[in-house]
């Protein structure tokens, strides 16, 4: 059976679903490795990586979210997916503005916790750069007065889940 076949449809479920992110872990992207070979999956799911540790990311809620987006050429027979992750932190400080700089020469791999406790891994064939980077002060008493960053990567095959039961371990703070 190739690629191509079905083997199950899709089933709308009767689970609650929430919309929005928790928190992202990023790291660099493992060293040494020109593919996936750091990375142990199977049926979609990431069970194990090695040779990369994740900083977690936090921000407030309602303000970030990750995106996965196929663009398909059917002309050429081909598949890309974007992989997307928008994130908003308040204030401006030296520490956010350095680690804002070094993002914007880094290759890097990111991990997102969704509000329905899963676990996605963005960019592991080619790594995530950073797109935008912008600070605003606000305006008003009420505007926001923070960094609106994206990191993306355009990848072969949809973001992989990631099994919860690895995380901890991924973790390097």
């Amino acid at each position: 059976m190739g690629t191509c076949d079905f083997t199950q449809g899709i089933s709308k479920g009767c689970n609650p679903n929430s919309s929005g992110i928790v928190e992202v872990y990023i790291g660099n992207y493992p060293t040494g490795y020109t593919g996936t070979e750091w990375l142990t999956e199977t049926g979609g799911t990431a069970t194990g990586m090695s040779g990369v540790s994740f900083y977690t990311f936090e921000f407030p809620k309602n303000s970030s979210n990750w995106t996965d987006e196929a663009t398909i050429t059917v002309e050429k027979s081909t598949a890309s997916f974007k992989h997307m992750v928008s994130m908003y932190f308040p204030k401006n400080d030296a520490d956010k503005r350095n680690m804002i700089y070094t993002m914007a020469y880094a290759n890097m791999i990111a991990i997102v916790k969704d509000k329905n406790d899963k676990y996605f891994l963005l960019g592991p064939q080619c790594g995530l750069s950073l797109d935008t980077g912008a600070f605003a002060s606000g305006t008003a008493p009420g505007d926001g007065n923070g960094w609106n960053i994206s990191l993306s990567s355009d990848e072969n095959k949809p973001a992989f889940e990631v099994s919860s039961s690895i995380i901890s371990g991924l973790l390097a703070d």
